[in-house]
């Protein structure tokens, strides 16, 4: 079984970037080297407005 790893702040800053720019799921996940399912999740932390500093503060009040 693989190891998990929590997405750290820099990827969720590039999550961000690429989404905002039009890329699909599926290629930030490839680019990333994530699993589509992790990158689909965590773009719904924040479901109308997905910015990493509102993705973190989720996390970390949790």
């Amino acid at each position: 079984m693989g190891k998990f790893k929590y997405l750290t702040y820099d990827d969720r800053k590039i999550i961000e970037k690429m989404y905002k720019s039009g890329m699909s799921t599926p290629k930030i996940a490839n680019a990333l080297g994530k699993n589509y399912s992790t990158v689909y999740r965590e773009l719904h932390r924040c479901p109308k407005d997905y910015t990493a500093d509102k993705a973190q503060a989720d996390v970390d009040s949790k």
